[in-house]
């Protein structure tokens, strides 16, 4: 019995399923079934397979409890090590979530050497593209030093340096009854067929929005992009939320149907932040970063 058995079949036990566990563990489902079937022979049975998922034996949900406190102890001495190879080495991970539409591993590298280094010479760091999800798991983790992030208030011990803001607007196509508008107020989604691309903070404030004002949409659908939501929105005629400047600008001379109105009020702000823990060993040069990466979005974006 392993560390990492425990771990995944601790997972397992909370997600109730082989295929959300591996999703949220990010290895593949068959590599996890494989994982738990060797546990299971050296223990005995662990879960009932059910077509509907999975449920915990007797012995399941005793290991699960009494496996607990080793859990807890092993990702602090994880992070306690984690913290002390990187503080010696200076070695800073970052993950690139929110504001990748312009920012990007070559752009970090260039901030580094030409504003990082300089005040610290031994400093070094890897940079990563990573999906919402995935990114906010390793950075809670403590497998990240520092990610970007979008629409994201709640702190939890960590600090927060927004790196900029911009205003959301509605995406409308020719042919939809509101393409003649200037501008419009968010109580038009009522009833309406919207597609977006967002992360899942802002989708809860947009849903949160319409329910307190009465303006539901009759679908809400989550695209996988921003590229292929533009293309939805044009080709199905139906609305789509975007990001003024910040993906208009580039976007909208690809899809000459569509027209970026405003809003009435300022609806759902899109802001990008840099998230550290704020008592990580190397805060000094997580904020010399995060000063550095809001320069190059005040000068690169606007």
């Amino acid at each position: 019995m392993t560390f990492r058995q425990l771990k995944y079949f601790s997972t397992i036990y909370e997600c109730k399923s082989l295929a959300k566990a591996s999703q949220k563990l990010y290895i593949s489902q068959q590599g996890l079934s494989r994982i738990l079937s060797s546990l299971e022979s050296e223990v005995g049975p662990l879960f009932t397979r059910l077509h509907h998922g999975l449920e915990a034996t007797l012995l399941g949900t005793m290991l699960y409890s009494a496996c607990q406190p080793v859990l807890r102890e092993m990702n602090e001495l994880e992070k306690a090590v984690y913290d002390f190879s990187h503080t010696v080495s200076q070695q800073v991970d970052i993950g690139l979530i929110g504001g990748t539409r312009y920012l990007n591993t070559i752009n970090v590298r260039q901030i580094w050497q030409n504003s990082i280094l300089p005040s610290y010479p031994n400093a070094r760091f890897e940079a990563k593209d990573l999906t919402y999800a995935q990114g906010m798991e390793l950075f809670k983790e403590g497998k990240l030093d520092l990610i970007t992030y979008s629409d994201y208030d709640v702190t939890d011990g960590w600090s927060k340096i927004d790196l900029g803001t911009w205003r959301r607007v509605l995406l409308v196509p020719k042919g939809h009854p509101l393409y003649g508008a200037s501008q419009v107020s968010p109580k038009v989604l009522k009833g309406e067929h919207l597609v977006i691309y967002t992360n899942t903070y802002a989708k809860q404030k947009l849903l949160q929005y319409c329910n307190e004002n009465d303006c539901q949409p009759a679908e809400i659908v989550q695209q996988s992009d921003t590229l292929y939501m533009y293309d939805t929105c044009q080709k199905e005629v139906c609305l789509g939320i975007t990001i003024q400047d910040y993906y208009t600008r580039p976007l909208l001379p690809q899809f000459p149907e569509l027209k970026a109105i405003p809003f009435t009020e300022n609806f759902l702000p899109y802001t990008v932040s840099a998230l550290f823990r704020s008592d990580h060993p190397m805060a000094d040069i997580l904020i010399a970063l995060s000063d550095e990466l809001k320069t190059f979005f005040i000068s690169y974006v606007n």
